[in-house]
């Protein structure tokens, strides 16, 4: 519990900072919650600064459609930036974009959803994304190290460019020199571009991830009390505790409406190639039948929008599973197993190349992964121990209640 110790002692200690300070230890823990079961390199694990910029945008995105105190001028400054570069941007023709900003608070759902595409990332994006990294490396970066004149740092920075011993600060001061992207990427090109990590040992990453959830929800509550601390001493008496942790759940947030952006791809796609098995029942669909398309690993504990975690499956299973971790049987296994192989076999498709770079680069760090080296039953024997993996290690700490399918009911898990 020591590094749970720690992390309590960034929250308490320098309470005359920002909400910066929370924004980066959720941008943290977040990325843990993505990567829960990620393969270290030499012992190490890697978060790109950008991916912080992109968890920074997802909360104070929606905040900035409302007024709640965020500490000093720089709790601002990101606001500035989001009403600068987009919501304030009359030139902006990307879709999603525009069904976002229509959404108001609630858009950031859809603008999250562009990260598991394969497509190129709207430029007006990309260069808002690249302001907010620049922030937190001149900021949180600079300060959340050394609190009340101790270090208190359970990570380091480490710029590609440069010696593995430099210091923090020679690190951390090269970040701010490189040029954001001058070419269309998608969200895992932007992600291998950043040349600037938070390094994290494997030690330490394995006990983020035992109590990511539970330290997630800390953290979000010391956010809540800092904000309503600053506006009760302003004399804001009205002040809405559930719509604040609306507000920052919609980071969280899956979608708005059940066949979103992302899904309704997967959804055409599946129909395209004929994977229409529901995952629990064997039913066969066709394309004019009413069924959904679903994560089989829940989205409230596995944020994985990729084909090896959405299947078809009848509405009125979909409500019993809910977000219940599912029991793996024989029979199911077979059925997932067939399903990946029909998206492997259609390597033509952009989502799957997406998700299988992500998976071998991000995921398994294999670099050496190529899509015109793939083979189908290798993929799928790697995908069925991954996702297997994953679902014991969530069993480990979220016990209670699984889905069984023989029975079509929620019952008691062992």
């Amino acid at each position: 519990m020591t590094l749970v110790k720690l992390i309590n002692s960034i929250l308490e200690i320098a309470r005359k900072t920002t909400t910066y300070k929370f924004a980066t230890l959720l941008s943290i823990f977040d990325y843990v919650i993505d990567h829960p079961e990620e393969e270290p390199i030499n012992n190490f694990h890697f978060i790109p600064i950008i991916y912080l910029a992109r968890q920074f945008f997802s909360y104070y995105y929606p905040l900035s459609y409302y007024d709640f105190s965020q500490g000093t001028s720089t709790g601002l400054a990101i606001y500035s930036q989001i009403n600068k570069k987009l919501k304030n941007n009359d030139k902006i023709n990307d879709k999603l974009l525009l069904k976002a900003l229509k959404s108001r608070a609630e858009g950031i759902v859809w603008i999250n959803q562009l990260y598991d595409s394969p497509d190129m990332l709207p430029e007006i994006l990309v260069k808002l994304l690249w302001d907010i990294r620049g922030k937190i490396i001149d900021q949180p970066l600079h300060y959340i190290s050394n609190i009340a004149g101790t270090k208190r740092r359970f990570f380091g920075i480490i710029n590609k460019t440069l010696q593995f011993d430099s210091t923090y600060e020679v690190h951390r001061e090269k970040a701010r020199k490189q040029l954001p992207p001058n070419e269309p990427m998608n969200w895992l090109q932007i992600f291998m571009y950043d040349q600037t990590s938070l390094i994290i040992d494997d030690l330490t990453y394995k006990e983020l991830a035992r109590f990511r959830f539970w330290i997630r929800d800390v953290i979000l509550k010391k956010w809540f009390e800092f904000s309503h601390e600053i506006d009760k001493n302003k004399g804001n008496i009205s002040y809405d505790y559930g719509e604040f942790f609306n507000i920052l759940n919609l980071a969280y947030k899956k979608e708005i409406s059940r066949d979103s952006y992302l899904i309704s791809r997967y959804r055409d796609f599946y129909i395209h190639i004929g994977a229409l098995i529901s995952i629990f029942s064997g039913k066969r669909f066709n394309s004019n039948d009413n069924f959904q398309i679903d994560h089989l690993l829940p989205w409230s504990y596995y944020r994985v929008n990729r084909f090896w975690n959405l299947f078809p499956l009848e509405p009125d299973i979909n409500r019993e599973k809910s977000n219940y971790l599912p029991r793996l049987t024989e029979e199911i296994e077979k059925r997932i197993a067939h399903h990946l192989e029909a998206c492997i076999n259609n390597l033509d498709n952009s989502l799957i190349k997406n998700d299988l770079t992500y998976f071998y680069w991000i995921l398994q760090k294999d670099f050496t992964f190529t899509i015109e080296e793939c083979h189908a039953d290798e993929v799928v024997e790697q995908l069925l121990v991954a996702i297997k993996k994953d679902l014991k290690n969530l069993r480990r700490i979220i016990p209670g209640k699984e889905y069984i399918k023989d029975t079509s009911s929620i019952k008691e898990g062992k």
